[in-house]
């Protein structure tokens, strides 16, 4: 479980929310096993890292020195920290319906029902929640970067819902958005 202190007081959610808005911010992981993918830097089996805004701003064995004031401790024992991976082509819109496969027997069938049936039925409301759950999904399994396509834009509101699950999912990446496969846009 990750402790959250600041100055030895244990932060609730809506104070970590805030801290992750401040550009001015300052954390340190503590404890962690890092995996830098960096010759330079190394790996360390327990290591901290420093955080000064959105920066990595030092690596090291131990920087416990560096935790005081207003520099917020985060516990990160027993997690592996890595870079962020990047994933390159993900449809987010319709990541409620992960899992979910129609008995059909080939991927025209499959098109054909899902795009003719299903997407029609899509509002702006469901592209936001499959986005985001999609999005929050990515960041959960450590990817921070995506290319999301949407290709079941039939509004200018179903894209604008689309834009705004990554920017709340606090997600990096890009939002591509193509007619929708049905012919009838």
């Amino acid at each position: 479980m990750r402790r959250f202190t600041k100055l030895g007081t244990r932060l609730d959610l809506p104070q970590i929310r805030e801290l992750n808005k401040a550009t001015d911010r300052q954390l340190v992981l503590r404890g962690a096993t890092l995996l830098s993918m960096d010759p330079d830097i190394g790996d360390f089996e327990v290591g901290d890292i420093y955080i000064r805004g959105s920066k990595i701003a030092a690596i090291g064995r131990d920087l416990s020195f560096m935790v005081s004031g207003n520099v917020v401790a985060v516990d990160a024992t027993g997690y592996i920290i890595t870079p962020g991976m990047q994933d390159a082509h993900r449809h987010c819109w319709y990541g409620q319906c992960r899992r979910t496969l129609p008995d059909v027997s080939d991927v025209r069938e499959y098109f054909a029902l899902f795009y003719n049936t299903l997407t029609p039925a899509f509002t702006p409301e469901d592209i936001y929640v499959g986005t985001l759950v999609s999005a929050l999904s990515a960041i959960d399994s450590g990817v921070t970067n995506i290319h999301d396509v949407l290709t079941n834009n039939r509004t200018a509101d179903h894209g604008d819902a689309g834009i705004a699950a990554l920017r709340d999912a606090g997600i990096r990446g890009t939002h591509v958005q193509f007619g929708s496969l049905t012919g009838n846009d």
